[in-house]
């Protein structure tokens, strides 16, 4: 029964903290600036390419946002749905719709909504 206990608190504090900096889907969450990070693609990570390394999206509060995807400056409006999860992102081009797969106080997760792409994870974490 020491044993169970030694094994079982540990794992639960662990899961708690973990739990815990999960953040709740709201425009003030989502507010900063997330810099690229790395991909993920069914558990192995992969750094941006050298285009790559500075790119980032600024949300702001008035649900505009900036972004730099592979160098090129963009700008446009998003939106999110505390519901369905996901980040819709509207510029000239057209629009776009990410799933938000993890935010915590510095960790964004998305996936953007093509099935080709569905096994491709994007990692932000927030500029400090």
């Amino acid at each position: 029964m020491k044993k169970i206990l030694f094994i079982s608190f540990p794992a639960l504090l662990i899961a708690s903290v973990a739990f815990s900096q999960k953040k709740e889907i709201t425009a003030e969450n989502l507010c900063k600036k997330w810099m690229l990070e790395k991909y993920s693609v069914l558990w192995t990570d992969y750094e941006p390419e050298a285009s790559e390394k500075h790119d980032y999206i600024l949300l702001h509060p008035d649900m505009s946002y900036e972004s730099v995807d592979e160098g090129i400056y963009g700008k446009g409006t998003w939106g999110y749905s505390k519901k369905g999860k996901y980040l819709l992102m509207k510029n000239n081009e057209g629009m776009l719709k990410l799933f938000i797969q993890e935010l915590g106080n510095d960790k964004l997760v998305l996936i953007i909504d093509d099935k080709e792409l569905f096994d491709l994870e994007i990692h932000f974490k927030a500029e400090k």
